[in-house]
């Protein structure tokens, strides 16, 4: 039991340190979750700094008083051998420390250039439990003199055997830092996912997150996203055209048409001056002309609501105008006048029609 004592009170520190250092650094923590990438003014960008090494720094202030009192003997007595595991601890802390300040220094100045971090925030945490895996072992064979062979040989296999086990939560992570190296979409874009389009709200190892124009939130995971096709309707730029068919009558002329859906268009807010609209003549059809107009926005995501006001505006400039729109001429419609007409060639004349047409008779002899 003696020999397992410095091992059990180390962890019963280690942890009561570890959770005092939490709830005394949660405020700052916030501060680094909240203001990544944003803040502009310099106390703020301290705050995201420090929010960062918040919680290592409190663990390292915590244990040091704790490691020089099991170094000197003086004080609290502590089982002997406990100096090797807290060195071991402040080894760890320190370099966790120094890794997230140069992550958020690096941060910091691709802030300061209006340049948003090379490195998305899932590969970083990928990156960092990578990097602090290697500093465990490192510790625990150069620190605490402990073989790691059994233990590296043990990890491989498990790792083969959680690895088989999750296929597809692996597909969703790799599919998600490949998402994320490529920044096919980011949040903030609108984009669209097969069938599914809204503005991504979050991206995480497993899922991408939606919220559509209705407000709904769609989950789509990683693996999916990147088998599909996307649109991303903000990236590289969120200028996109819309367009909207328009027919007129044989009696109007098309460059009034054309002017009178050009200036409906520029009536509506949304719609850009430059690239400006342009209109053009596609079809002659039996009843009328057909047109196209295009116009340019950048919020192709409202393009329903947008489309409708300009359809709106088009209408009320034609009635203005005196264009026509064309009733369209169906084969069904066709057919049905037709079979009225023939309906009433058939139809017997009346006495007042006979005496009609025998009056015409008389006077063409």
């Amino acid at each position: 039991m003696d020999e397992y004592m410095p091992v059990i009170v180390s962890v019963g520190l280690f942890l009561a340190i570890l959770f005092i250092s939490f709830l005394l650094t949660i405020p700052l923590r916030q501060w680094s979750v909240r203001r990544e990438d944003r803040d502009e003014k310099l106390g703020r960008r301290l705050k995201f700094m420090a929010g960062r090494v918040s919680l290592a720094l409190a663990v390292l202030i915590i244990s040091r008083p704790l490691f020089w009192l099991a170094g000197s003997g003086l004080g609290i007595q502590f089982p002997p051998g406990l100096s090797i595991y807290f060195q071991g601890w402040l080894a760890f802390w320190a370099v966790l420390f120094i890794f997230n300040f140069l992550e958020a220094l690096s941060i910091q100045i691709y802030s300061i250039r209006g340049l948003s971090f090379p490195i998305p925030s899932l590969l970083r945490n990928i990156l960092r439990f990578v990097f602090l895996l290697i500093v465990v072992f490192v510790i625990l064979k150069f620190a605490l003199k402990v073989d790691i062979s059994p233990l590296l040989a043990s990890t491989a296999l498990l790792t083969a055997v959680i690895g088989f086990a999750l296929q597809g939560v692996l597909g969703n992570l790799l599919s998600g830092m490949s998402l994320h190296l490529t920044r096919s979409i980011m949040p903030g874009d609108w984009v669209s996912v097969g069938e599914e389009e809204g503005r991504v709200v979050r991206t995480n190892w497993r899922e991408t997150r939606l919220r559509t124009v209705g407000g709904h939130t769609i989950v789509v995971p990683n693996s999916l996203v990147a088998s599909e096709v996307i649109h991303n309707l903000t990236t590289p730029t969120p200028l996109r055209r819309h367009e909207i068919n328009v027919g007129a009558s044989y009696s109007d002329a098309p460059g009034e048409v054309i002017e009178a859906m050009i200036k409906a268009s520029l009536g509506v807010e949304a719609v850009l001056g430059r690239p400006k609209p342009t209109a053009y003549v596609t079809e002659f059809q039996d009843y009328g002309i057909n047109y196209v107009l295009r116009y340019w926005t950048k919020r192709y995501h409202d393009r329903v609501p947008i489309d409708g006001d300009v359809g709106r505006m088009i209408w009320y400039e034609f009635k203005r105008r005196g264009i026509e729109i064309p009733f369209p001429m169906s084969d069904k419609l066709l057919n049905d006048f037709m079979a009225v007409v023939y309906r009433q060639r058939k139809l017997s004349p009346d006495d007042e029609e006979l005496d009609r047409m025998a009056r015409v008779l008389a006077r063409s002899e």
